[in-house]
């Protein structure tokens, strides 16, 4: 069986390098070039030794390539997503935090070419998000809170995988319920129809998830804990292997995972 080549797309950054990790661990992947923005430092440097190909550069021939995937800064999205579709390529993109204009640059490209975006690349997310679901219709009457922890370094709050999870609740609802992002505010008893998020910022927690879901004299917690970016890493790579083949469209990791 031929390995799929991937091109990775911000590879000087930690997630890039978490990625080429597991690439170059999995035997049914390679990795076929290293790509960061045109305007990167990075740009010209060698990343790796092993191989002349393992180069930053802005754009270039991409033809031994079947995919890439993409977790840029949020000022690199528009690269990213040109350089995918100038390129042919199916494209796997992480990138949280997103604007109105480069969502919808993500709309355009998936006219051209399978585009898998996530706001959490985590296979445990995604089966997360579907017991949530479910915790949801059967406790219909429940109140449900999302706390999120993460490292002192993170941009985005709250975190794209918390707005993902209060999404997952409204679409069980059907209902537009709002997001309550700041009770302090208001002095007034919490409504039956929101959802609290809370963000926490510290250390170097890669990433922690808890959904709350509280009746009368009991409590459900869905949990979800991330220990290393090679958890996303991972989830990217398995998504990048299960993108190949699909047509043009845009797609959500419970999109293409088996059983969904």
């Amino acid at each position: 069986m031929n390995k799929l080549s991937i091109a990775v797309f911000g590879a000087a950054g930690r997630m890039g390098q978490a990625i080429i990790d597991i690439i170059k661990d999995d035997a049914n992947t390679q990795l076929g070039a290293v790509i960061e923005r045109d305007d990167h430092p990075a740009l010209g440097q060698t990343l790796f030794d092993d191989t002349s190909v393992l180069r930053c550069v802005a754009e270039s021939d991409l033809s031994n390539c079947e995919t890439m995937i993409a977790f840029p800064t949020a000022e690199g999205v528009t690269s990213a997503i040109d350089c995918a579709t100038n390129n042919n390529l199916a494209l796997v993109m992480g990138t949280t935090g997103l604007n109105d204009e480069q969502q919808e640059q993500i709309k355009l490209a998936s006219v051209k070419t399978p585009v898998l975006w996530a706001a959490n690349m985590s296979l445990g997310i995604c089966v997360l998000s579907r017991l949530l679901e479910q915790a949801v219709h059967q406790l219909a009457q429940w109140d449900i809170e999302i706390l999120e922890f993460h490292h002192r370094g993170k941009l985005d709050t709250p975190s794209g995988t918390a707005l993902h999870l209060g999404k997952v609740v409204r679409a069980a609802k059907q209902q537009e319920i709002p997001f309550n992002l700041d009770r302090s505010k208001k002095r007034q008893p919490r409504g039956n129809d929101e959802i609290g998020i809370v963000a926490m910022r510290g250390g170097d927690i890669v990433g922690e998830h808890t959904v709350y879901l509280t009746g009368t004299g009991e409590r459900l917690e869905l949990t979800h804990r991330a220990l290393s970016r090679h958890t996303f890493a991972y989830g990217a790579v398995h998504a990048a292997k299960l993108l190949i083949g699909k047509p043009a469209g845009l797609y959500l990791l419970d999109d293409i995972l088996p059983n969904h």
